[in-house]
């Protein structure tokens, strides 16, 4: 069984935009009422797997929202980020400065 997990109203547009691919209609009526409806819908709707990266969604979108412009998402392969990893981790540094010295940015 999973643990339970209620959509907030703060949640409702990370949750929405990740659920988009299921073409369900949860607009109209304030946030919460709409978080509500998007709740249930999932609570009918989605296995253990599917809640778990809805909420990793929600996470991970919530993060870069509060980093703002600061922070973005690249997506590599794991063979590039291994090597980055531990060429990073050789050298005593994180994968973002490691990229800037190579780079050289500073």
């Amino acid at each position: 069984m999973r643990p339970r997990y209620t959509i907030t109203p703060d949640d409702y547009p990370h949750a929405r935009d990740y659920l988009d691919r299921f073409d369900l209609d949860a607009e109209g009526g304030s946030r919460k009422a709409k978080a509500k409806r998007l709740n249930d819908w999932c609570e009918e709707n989605l296995d253990s797997d599917e809640w778990s990266r809805l909420k990793s969604a929600i996470r991970k979108r919530r993060h870069r929202l509060a980093q703002g412009d600061t922070v973005v998402t690249v997506t590599i392969s794991r063979e590039v980020r291994d090597s980055l990893s531990r060429e990073a981790r050789q050298n005593g540094v994180t994968m973002d400065q490691l990229l800037r010295k190579v780079l050289k940015m500073r």
